[in-house]
């Protein structure tokens, strides 16, 4: 402690002190006073001791070694009201009232302000902070539930200069959404927010507002947001680079072609877990030319003239499940032959998004390789995640290992029909893989492991848990390429632990 009092760092001016389970007051006092200059400030997690009613801390108290006290806080804050402008103080206890007394403190102008997981915060101490520090650009509310309506409207009314919100899973109703249209934020994540849908008139009036600023938007788990609203989304908002849907269940074939084609300057797109996507979306098919007209089922009723089987004595009612309508996944041949017929000149809708660095399509159980082997080609391709397509084969990850050769980070975990061959082929194809999953393609073997030796492949982290490699293999792995930072192999033919 000697030492860390008589340390001085003038030209610090970040310090992250987050999960730091033992910051006591004379901790933080040294650390505080040996960066005078001090801008960004983080202390997410830190178990801070908050009064009922917070008084401050007398000057010649005595810091405590036991713990980190919110009134010696306030005291080390007071001194960098010039400089400090970030401040995070996630997952802390901190309450309405602690907080209305750090956003009235005299000459402080943060710009900067994240309050993730605050369970006691409520909608009082967030309208007092925006209206105390106007001059916000930065705010991060994500994971309050406790929060609604109050806290999206106090926000949209005094923080004119916002530039980033993230709101997820606060709870709001659609009527927040035109409070939101008056801000000009570059990013927005309303991720878990929406539990309805939006009416057409508030979502044409609120995304014509955002189409001037915004560039990156995040709705992911709004599963009620239907396939219109989304088809709008992709009309007014055609200059996003970054655009997030997981979850959205109503998302079709229909939205992927508006997105493609609307949407070209996207170099982020996450469309996981939306399972009405299918190959014909992807290629630009219509799905009318494959779905045909079958016989009303026989449902052995009194009207037997219409039964194939008239024994009177025979009722048969099938379950639901029973009498659904199939999928429409049509065979390879079904679809070239229906390419063929069109003469397509244009290239496929996905493949219009060219400055694609980020894609997610994984648990898009409906996609074969009838379209992932033709329209994954990007030049500037570097994150792919294909985990839980369950039709994916070789064919796919052979196509895709030649079609994008800056790929760094691949997902194909559950995808049980990959063979060596395919993993050979990306090993072979994407010289600067640094992250594998192939978690559970049980298909896998020592093979895989032996090409990554022989082309000396600077992989950091990898996950072979429930393959079929021996022990040999994985000690191989570990001793001979000095890259790797971790491996995954739970449940590997070289035992359960990790």
């Amino acid at each position: 402690m000697k030492r860390l009092a008589d340390l001085s760092l003038p030209k610090l001016v970040s310090i992250n002190l987050s999960s730091l389970h033992h910051l006591s007051d004379a901790t933080f006092v040294a650390f505080m006073s040996a960066t005078p200059n001090l801008e960004r400030l983080d202390l997410a997690a830190v178990p801070m001791m908050f009064a009922n009613v917070p008084v401050y801390a007398s000057q010649s108290q005595r810091p405590s070694t036991a713990a980190l006290t919110f009134e010696r806080f306030i005291q080390q804050v007071t001194k960098l009201t010039d400089t400090l402008v970030s401040l995070d103080l996630s997952r802390t206890g901190i309450n309405d009232t602690a907080l209305k007394v750090l956003a009235g403190m005299k000459g402080l102008r943060l710009q900067d302000v994240s309050l993730v997981a605050c369970k006691d915060l409520g909608n009082s101490g967030i309208e007092a902070l925006v209206q105390a520090q106007a001059y916000i650009q930065r705010l991060n509310l994500a994971h309050n539930s406790q929060l609604g309506d109050l806290t999206i409207k106090s926000v949209a009314a005094n923080l004119s200069d916002l530039k980033k919100l993230n709101v997820t899973k606060v709870a709001m109703k659609d009527s927040c959404m035109k409070a939101l249209s008056s801000l000009e934020v570059k990013e927005l994540v309303l991720s878990g927010c929406l539990h309805d849908d939006i009416p057409k008139a508030s979502c044409e009036a609120t995304f014509k507002q955002w189409s001037r600023n915004m560039s990156k938007l995040d709705m992911s788990f709004c599963a009620a947001l239907s396939n219109s609203t989304l088809s709008m989304l992709c009309q007014f908002l055609g200059n996003l680079t970054e655009l997030r849907l997981t979850s959205c269940f109503h998302l079709n074939d229909s939205t992927v072609k508006e997105i493609a084609r609307s949407m070209r300057r996207l170099t982020v797109l996450s469309i996981s877990w939306c399972k009405k996507v299918t190959d014909l979306g992807l290629l630009g098919l219509s799905s009318d030319r494959f779905i045909k007209d079958q016989l009303p089922e026989c449902r052995c009723t009194r009207h037997l003239a219409s039964c194939q089987n008239p024994n009177p004595y025979f009722v048969y009612a099938p379950p639901v499940k029973d009498i659904a309508p199939a999928d429409v996944i049509p065979s390879k041949s079904q679809i070239l032959g229906a390419l063929d017929e069109l003469e397509k000149e244009l290239p496929y809708p996905l493949l219009l998004l060219e400055r694609l660095t980020v894609l997610d399509l994984s648990n898009c159980q409906k996609l074969t390789d009838n379209s992932l082997a033709k329209v994954i080609k990007f030049a500037s391709l570097r994150e792919l995640d294909l985990s839980m397509c369950f039709r994916l084969t070789d064919e796919s990850v052979v196509a895709i290992a030649s079609a994008n050769p800056l790929l760094e980070r691949i997902n194909l975990n559950d995808c049980k029909d990959i063979t060596d061959e395919g993993i050979c082929a990306l090993i072979n194809g994407c010289r600067r893989l640094s992250h594998l999953r192939v978690s559970n393609c049980t298909r896998l073997t020592d093979i895989i492991i032996d090409e990554m030796l022989r082309k000396r492949m600077r992989l950091k982290y990898i996950d072979i848990s429930f393959c079929s490699v021996s022990p040999g293999a994985i000690e191989r792995l570990e001793r001979l390429m000095p890259s790797l930072l971790l491996i995954q192999k739970r449940f590997t033919t070289s035992g359960e632990q990790q």
